[in-house]
């Protein structure tokens, strides 16, 4: 599972503490803008335009599910991430989706993000609580991001867009010495940027 999830992840860049930076994804014949080649005054006005309008987005497509839910986006200037309870998408110690979770909020507002904004790539980051030991909780959060990410290969979304970790405990929100802390640690972020070929689809 660790080599499966290696190949689609390839190397992570920690970008403070909302989670990992997406992977580049590969670049495609005829493809040919490149945020590499632009000054760094027009790919810093680029990506505020695009995680700009990200965010707009999955604020406005995730209105219906209100508030109390502890589904959050997050911004920071180089990335918007969406936060959501591992128990919306999944049963306790469960690595199947639920039923009809591509159908629904949040996953559907992710795949029209992602549809939407061709430039933007996207990096599933998998968390759990500290119970259970590290092994367990790894394998845990690993099997739950392939299976996230198998869904979304399931959509027009071409596989290079998006990558995926599952990383346990770390990075804690919230305290393992209460039930609340716990379920704040028990989360999936995905992380949406522009990478430095802007140019996939």
């Amino acid at each position: 599972m660790r080599k499966i999830l290696g190949a689609l992840v390839g190397a992570l860049v920690l970008a403070g503490p909302a989670a990992a930076q997406p992977a580049a994804p590969q670049r495609g014949p005829g493809q040919s803008v490149r945020l590499a080649t632009m000054s760094a005054h027009t790919r810093a006005a680029v990506t505020k335009r695009e995680l700009d309008i990200a965010e707009a987005l999955l604020r406005k497509r995730l209105e219906p599910v209100g508030e109390g839910n502890q589904i959050a986006v997050l911004r920071d200037p180089l990335q918007v991430t969406l936060r959501v309870p591992a128990s919306a998408l999944f049963d306790a110690d469960s690595t199947q989706l639920k039923p009809n979770s591509l159908a629904g909020l949040p996953l559907s507002a992710v795949v029209e993000l992602l549809r939407k904004r061709y430039r933007l790539v996207g990096q599933i980051n998998v968390y759990t609580d500290g119970i259970g030991g590290q092994i367990a909780n790894h394998g845990l959060t690993e099997q739950r991001a392939l299976a996230l990410l198998t869904a979304l290969h399931t959509t027009r979304i071409r596989p290079t867009r998006v990558a995926g970790a599952g990383l346990g405990a770390e990075a804690e929100i919230g305290s393992d010495e209460t039930p609340e802390g716990r379920e704040l640690n028990r989360r999936v972020e995905w992380v949406f940027a522009l990478p430095l070929d802007s140019s996939a689809r």
